[in-house]
C-alpha cells in the first residue's frame, strides 16, 4: 500500500496494511489530467488539475491532523498487474480502514453550505457525477466518516453515525439505506439482489469494472481478467453462490420482461445468472424468506442442484399453450408482501434442457406452501441451472446418475 506524505508529498511503501500509519483517502471522480503512479514519481505533470487535486486533498488532510493520505490516480501502480490486483480486491478494506474519507465534488459548487437550503444542496449532489460511477459505491458505503467538498473544497456536509448531516439526502439519492450508510456492519443485513439494485444504476468506463467494483460489498476476493467483459458478471455471481446461501441471487428481471399471467416471449430464453447489474434495478425489495424447507443447493459439475417438488406449479401461472413449462419456487419474496418469486422455465426439446423465461410472484401461495411442505422424496425434481443459457432437470440428483 502505497500512501502520500501530506507535509513533504512523497509516496512510501507499506508492505503491512496492516500497520500501515493513520490515514485519511480521498473519493473522487477521474478527469482526463489524472497523475499516475508512474508519473508522481517521476514529478511529472505537477502542474495539472489531477496534481492540484492531489495538492489540496493534501493540504485538507494535513489541516485535519493527518500526516498521510491515499488516492487512488497515484497511489496504485497500474502497470503492475498483481498490484493493481491486490489494490482492487483490497479497496473495500482501504476506505474501511481510513480515519476520514474525503468526497471531491468537481461539478458542484455549493459555497457555504450553511446558508443554502437542504433541497438545493440535495439538487446539487444528485446532479453530481459521484453518485453515478460504480467505484464511489463502495466509498460511499465502507468509511465511518465520508466528509462532502465542492469544486472549490468547500464544505458541503457529511455522512457518518456521528455528524450524519447527509444521511438521508445521500441515502434517497444512492439507492443505499440510511442504516447502512451510518455503519457498514450493516450491510450484510441485506440480501445480494438488494446490494446488486444499488449498483444497477451505476457506470464504469471498463465493463469489467462494474464487477470489480462490487468485490467489496460482498467480501469477495477474485483475480481480474480485463478484456473478459462481461463473463466478470457471471464470475462474482458465481462466487457469491458458494459463500452465501441467498436466492435472491435468481430475483432478476430482463428489460422486457412483462409481470402479466402469461409473460413468456419465446425469444427471451435465459440462463441462471444476470448478465448486469442493471437486470437487478427492480430487486430493491427482494429479500431471503425463512419459511422454506428446503435442503441447500449443491454445486455439480453441471451447474446448481436444487430440490422443487416435480409438477407441483401454480394454476395462475399455467401456460395452456406451452406443455414444458415448470415453476421453480425461490426462498426469495419481496420485503412485506405474501408469495415467494417463482422461475419460470420452458422445456427446450432441441436440447433436452430448460431455459429460464421470467421471474413471477405466486399469489396462489398458500396452496402452493402446503404442497410443498407436502412434498416426498419421490416426487422432487432436480434441477441443475446451468451457468450459461440451459437448465438441465433430471428425477435423480448429481451423484446417483
Amino acid at each position: 500500500m502505497h500512501l502520500i506524505n501530506t507535509t513533504t508529498l512523497g509516496l512510501h511503501e507499506f508492505v503491512d496494511v496492516s500497520t500501515a500509519p493513520r490515514y485519511a483517502i480521498v473519493s473522487h471522480r477521474w478527469g482526463d489530467a489524472e497523475v499516475s503512479h508512474k508519473d508522481y514519481l517521476k514529478g511529472r505533470q505537477r502542474g495539472g488539475n489531477g496534481f492540484r487535486k492531489i495538492e489540496q486533498s493534501c493540504q485538507r488532510a494535513r489541516r485535519d491532523g493527518h500526516d498521510w493520505l491515499w488516492i487512488d490516480s497515484c497511489c496504485i501502480d497500474k502497470r503492475s498487474s498483481a498490484s493493481l490486483n491486490e489494490a482492487i480486491n483490497s479497496m473495500f478494506s482501504y476506505y474501511a480502514r481510513a480515519a476520514v474519507c474525503y468526497a471531491y465534488l468537481y461539478d458542484v459548487e455549493m459555497g457555504l453550505a450553511s446558508d443554502v437550503e437542504p433541497s438545493v444542496v440535495k439538487a446539487k449532489l444528485a446532479a453530481s457525477d459521484w453518485f453515478t460511477r460504480g467505484w464511489t459505491l463502495q466509498e460511499l458505503i465502507a468509511p465511518r466518516t465520508v466528509q462532502f467538498f465542492d469544486c472549490n473544497w468547500s464544505y458541503i456536509g457529511a455522512k457518518s453515525s456521528d455528524a450524519p448531516s447527509l444521511n438521508q439526502p445521500i441515502s434517497e439519492i444512492a439507492g443505499v439505506p440510511e442504516v447502512v450508510l451510518r455503519a457498514r456492519e450493516n450491510l450484510y443485513r441485506y440480501s445480494v439482489a438488494q446490494r446488486f439494485s444499488w449498483a444497477s444504476k451505476r457506470t464504469t468506463t471498463r465493463v469489467e469494472d462494474l464487477s470489480y467494483c462490487l468485490l467489496g460489498l460482498f467480501d469477495i476476493n477474485m483475480p481480474l481478467i480485463y478484456g473478459e467483459g462481461w463473463k466478470a458478471f457471471s464470475r462474482l455471481q458465481k462466487e457469491i453462490l458458494t459463500r452465501y446461501d441467498d436466492d435472491s441471487i435468481l430475483a432478476w428481471r430482463t428489460f422486457d420482461e412483462g409481470q402479466t399471467p402469461n409473460p413468456y416471449p419465446r425469444g427471451n430464453a435465459r440462463g441462471l445468472l444476470a448478465r448486469m447489474p442493471a437486470e437487478f434495478a427492480n430487486a430493491s425489495q427482494a429479500i431471503r424468506s425463512i419459511g422454506h424447507n428446503r435442503p441447500p443447493c449443491a454445486l455439480t459439475n453441471r451447474g446448481i442442484e436444487i430440490r422443487i417438488p416435480a409438477g407441483k406449479t401454480s394454476g395462475a401461472y399455467r401456460d395452456p399453450d406451452d406443455q414444458g413449462v415448470v415453476h421453480l419456487y425461490i426462498n426469495c419474496i419481496p420485503w412485506r408482501e405474501a408469495g415467494p418469486y417463482v422461475l419460470v422455465l420452458r422445456y427446450l426439446p432441441h436440447c433436452r434442457h430448460y431455459s429460464r423465461v421470467a421471474l413471477l410472484q405466486d399469489v396462489n401461495w398458500r396452496a402452493s406452501h402446503s404442497r410443498w411442505q407436502a412434498c416426498r422424496e419421490d416426487e422432487v425434481l432436480y434441477v441443475h441451472l446451468t451457468w450459461m443459457d440451459a437448465v438441465y432437470c433430471s428425477t435423480q440428483p448429481a451423484h446417483a446418475r
